[in-house]
């Protein structure tokens, strides 16, 4: 009981010890409260060991019910699973693999913040009973989930402790734990032997004990005066160390602000520091030494003359300093006054400047002379060469010249660009192997180099050697600033537009529409801020330009709230008159009321309604959910069987095809197999009579079959895939799609310049396997009835393409009237392709082009078409939906194409730009068919001034070119 006492007080020191420290850092409390309000720094703080133990008190069952209440977010991070069927142990592994998520943050948290209240609740209760506030927060941890970690319990309460003051607060519970049961087992005992002393009685001993009581109590009396007298010679201690205390107090204040001064003093060194190690990455150090077992190192220059090729000594270098070598012309060419060396080693150009070492040795025949016993090029020593642009005087433009232009007559590996800032020094930007390229004899920094090192020398320290500038000592050291090549906001757009290609964003679930809007964002963004953009204006300061930005945005408010002079001088007139000022409220709310008395008599009724239906909305929500999962659950089932199925009807449909094949090769019926079209008997379709001449196939591919398609954008990107797998380029591919589409809603035949049947291919697939009926008319002979009617057969069960060869030959359109008016009674599940077959395009009447879409096959086409396209089994509906105010804008764009195309023209293609939202600029095709138009009307040369006046240049676009 004793240490008991002793622990609790001494945990109420170190909380107070604790305090007094808090005291001496409110900014950091002040944070750690913003982070236990949020809650969310908890759970990112928390120990997997930590997420264990919060997991298995919530329970692993409680989670699954969790996960089972929210299937949408649980199958994000569980795809494919069933929250019922996890294990206890898979069920915490999930909560500790996606903590950081906010569908399981947000659990965490809000369990937490249940026993976070139910332990402040439990506190406030004890001390309310008069219990102190450590003996409280104890009886109330003692009592929590946390009983058994301390340490989680201050983490998830946001108070930052000590490993010694967890430890302390650990041992205070296990001896609070302790003492409660010590006073349970004593008052089980007590009780025990007081019925057995009745039992049995033995008062004797009772009165014995209340005897020696009688005789502690005296004792304690008499102790309890002593304390008394101890008290008072301590309060009389206090008051000195009272004392002694202010003098400590004013010596620490002291202290404190020495300690200020010097943590100011550290900071501004640690930011020299930080900004010395941030140079000392683009420090120009090399380690490489002179080689002791050779004598000399020199700069040399390569020559020859009437004994070959050899090396003149330019300059020595030593403790990778530079000196010009001089030769002494009255002292003997030999040792140290050496001026040329055989060439022993490295490059031979002539003219090469580089470095050699190299040694010598007395001649065997004649001491006085040398020999050149060892030579090495040494190509890990770089002398610096140092470029002067007179033209620059700063940074800027020392990096505009060296961006924008191509440099020559430089060979140094390292080179220091220069420009003169004062008489005696220049500035400089250093560019080595990994900034600069050559190429044919020019060299340039390379695009992606980001920042350059800046060094200011003495022009003392530059020396001309065989024409070149040097610099005097091998290596720069470290830098004086670093200068940005490139903005980080252009270096961070280049990095994104670079990684957000367009297979990137597909597999990120974005339609092709949705990448090429999400391209051309990214490619817009502006590089500079709005700031950077005003400084650049005005050549102001950044101060300057948030005034001037603030002062734009004050002016823009005053007018959105009215806050003018002449609505302030009304307003003010007005007020003045409190009578006018409430008649006119009167007279204001008196017709308001009138005028609206009904509405609001309606909005009441309709509110009643609205919340009635909510109430019946919101239980039947409960039960089709109830009923959802259940269906869920149950199309899981359907859709595994199934696609067992598929599996079995495809490896069946395999060998069938095997057997067909086999007993072909017997028949005389196939003269030979075609990869891609099977002829078709004729005769044995009833729309077609005997002895017909007209010419029916079916083109077919290889297909992969997909999913069933049941809306128009699923269906507009899956035939886009289809285009890009024909060999088409994205862009070209899906302003086919949304012409094909648009025909299709509108019951509007295609007609199609080259590559019909590629196109056709692409289309076909997408209303199942049956591929393309190729149909060819007949020259001269009227058979469209005939044909008519088999088209009427064909599309009674599924959706066809059929493609009409013949159409426009011979120049007459009663083939083409014909057909179109039968294709308003089969609507869109007879799609009709027309292709020109070599037909002028200048011959096709103004009529064609009002009542079909054009496509050019050839424009776009970059690859190779693949062997194998997706298959899908479509139902759509296929209507338009657009807005009809961005319709008219639409139709007043081309308002001034009127008189040089058919108005019904103009109406198709607005309604075409409607629904795509797109412009004649940027859609080819589009521009490509009201080009033929006006051609057709004979107003081609108007039709170009138009666009000339918007300033247009179609001539420049090689696919727009050859329709001119």
């Amino acid at each position: 009981m004793k240490q008991s006492e002793e622990s609790i007080n001494h945990l109420k020191e170190n909380e107070a010890a604790k305090t007094g420290s808090n005291d001496n850092a409110e900014n950091i409390n002040f944070l750690q409260q913003n982070l236990r309000k949020t809650g969310r720094i908890l759970v990112n703080d928390l120990s997997e060991e930590e997420i264990e133990y919060i997991c298995m008190k919530i329970t692993p069952r409680k989670i699954r019910v969790y996960f089972q209440r929210h299937p949408q977010e649980f199958n994000k991070i569980r795809p494919g699973s069933r929250a019922a069927s996890l294990s206890d142990d898979m069920t915490v592994m999930l909560v500790r693999k996606n903590i950081t998520k906010d569908f399981i943050t947000s659990f965490i948290i809000k369990q937490l913040d249940v026993w976070r209240l139910e332990i402040e609740k439990y506190q406030k209760m004890q001390e309310d009973k008069g219990e102190s506030r450590s003996i409280a927060l104890l009886e109330s941890i003692l009592q929590s989930v946390f009983r058994e970690n301390v340490g989680l319990f201050f983490k998830v309460t946001g108070e930052p402790c000590s490993k010694e003051y967890v430890a302390l607060m650990e041992a205070a519970l296990q001896l609070l734990n302790e003492k409660k049961k010590r006073e349970e087992i004593s008052i089980e005992t007590l009780k025990s032997e007081t019925e057995e002393g009745v039992k049995r009685g033995e008062i004797t001993e009772l009165k014995e004990k209340v005897k020696n009581l009688t005789a502690q109590k005296v004792k304690l009396e008499q102790e309890a005066e002593t304390e008394k007298e101890l008290y008072s010679k301590t309060q009389t201690s206090l008051s000195k160390l009272s004392e002694r205390n202010s003098e400590l107090e004013s010596e620490v204040m002291l202290i404190k602000k020495q300690i200020e001064q010097e943590r100011e003093k550290e900071e501004r060194l640690q930011a020299e520091l930080d900004k010395y190690r941030k140079l000392s990455k683009y420090c120009d150090e090399e380690t490489e030494e002179q080689r002791e077992d050779y004598q000399h190192t020199s700069i040399c220059q390569i020559f020859t003359d009437y004994n070959g090729k050899k090396c003149r000594r330019l300059a020595d270098i030593e403790d990778r300093r530079i000196n010009r070598f001089i030769k002494i012309e009255e002292e003997p060419p030999y040792f140290g006054n050496r001026d040329k060396l055989p060439l022993l080693d490295g490059p031979d150009t002539e003219k090469f400047v580089g470095i050699w070492n190299w040694s010598v040795i007395p001649n065997y025949k004649d001491s006085n002379r040398d020999y050149v016993n060892k030579m090495q090029y040494n190509s890990n020593l770089k002398y610096i060469e140092v470029v002067e642009f007179t033209e620059c005087h700063s940074y800027e433009e020392l990096l505009e010249r060296l961006i924008d232009k191509n440099l020559s007559c430089i060979s140094g590996s390292k080179v220091l660009f220069v420009y003169q800032m004062t008489e005696n020094q220049v500035n400089g930007l250093l560019c080595g192997t990994r900034e600069l390229e050559f190429c044919n004899g020019y060299v340039r920094l390379k695009k992606n180099v980001y920042i350059l090192p800046q060094y200011t020398i003495d022009s003392g320290d530059v020396i001309e050697i065989a024409g070149k500038k040097i610099y005097r000592y091998l290596n720069m050291g470290i830098p004086q600033n670093i200068l940005q090549v490139k903005s980080p906001l252009e270096v961070v757009k280049e990095i994104v537009v670079r990684r957000a290609t367009s297979a990137r964003l597909r597999q990120g679930g974005l339609s092709i529409k949705e990448t090429q809007h999400c391209q051309a964002f990214l490619k817009e963004l502006p590089e500079k801020t709005m700031y950077q953009e005003i400084i650049d204006a005005y050549e102001c300061t950044e101060k300057e330009a948030e005034e001037y930005l603030s002062a734009f945005i004050k002016q823009a408010d005053s007018y959105l709230s009215e806050n003018d002079i002449d609505m302030e001088t009304l307003g003010a007139a007005v007020e003045r008159n409190a009578e006018l000022v409430r008649r006119c409220k009167e007279l204001l709310l008196e017709d308001w009321q009138k005028e609206n008395s009904e509405k609001l008599l309606m909005a009441q009724e309709e509110l009643e309604k609205v919340q009635r239906a909510a109430r019946e909305e919101r239980d039947n929500y409960i039960t089709y959910k109830e009923q959802h999962t259940k269906v869920q659950e149950e199309l899981k089932e359907l859709q595994a069987e199934t696609s067992k199925q598929e599996k079995l009807a495809q490896d069946v449909q395999e060998k069938i095809a095997a057997r067909i094949a086999l007993a072909r090769k017997d028949a005389s019926d196939f003269i030979s197999e075609m990869a891609f079209a099977m002829p078709i008997d004729t005769k044995s379709k009833s729309a077609m009579s005997e002895g017909s001449s007209t010419s029916i196939t079916y083109r077919k591919k290889k297909y992969h079959l997909g999913t069933e398609i049941t809306d128009m954008d699923s269906f507009e990107e899956e035939l886009t895939e289809n285009l890009i797998l024909s060999g088409y380029d994205e862009r070209t591919a899906l302003q086919m799609a949304q012409i094909i589409v648009f025909a299709i809603c509108n019951n509007m035949p295609i007609v199609c310049g080259e590559h019909a049947e590629r196109i056709a291919d692409c289309i076909s697939p997408m209303f199942g396997c049956d591929g393309t009926c190729m149909i060819s008319l007949p020259i001269g002979e009227p058979r469209c009835k005939e044909i008519c009617d088999f088209i009427g057969q064909e599309i009674k069960d599924v959706n066809r393409v059929f493609m009409v060869n013949g159409i426009f030959e011979g120049f007459s359109l009663s083939a083409f009237h014909e057909i179109r008016q039968r294709s308003e009674e089969w609507g869109n599940k007879a799609i009709l392709i027309f292709p020109l077959n070599g037909v002028n395009i200048e011959m096709i009447s103004s009529h064609v082009w009002n009542q079909t879409m054009f496509i050019d096959g050839d424009l776009g086409i970059t690859d190779f078409g693949m062997d194998t396209l997706n298959a899908f089994h479509s139902s759509v509906d296929f209507a338009l939906e657009y807005d009809i105010e961005v319709f008219r804008k639409k139709r007043k764009l081309l308002k001034q194409f009127y008189g040089l195309i058919d108005n019904m023209a103009i109406l198709n293609y607005a309604k075409y730009l409607a629904v795509t939202d797109g412009t004649m600029e940027t859609d080819e095709m589009i521009f490509i068919q009201v080009l033929l138009s006006a051609k057709s009307f004979g107003k081609k040369e108007d039709f170009l001034e138009k666009l000339s006046v918007v300033g247009l240049d179609v001539k420049s676009n090689r696919y727009i070119k050859k329709y001119l």
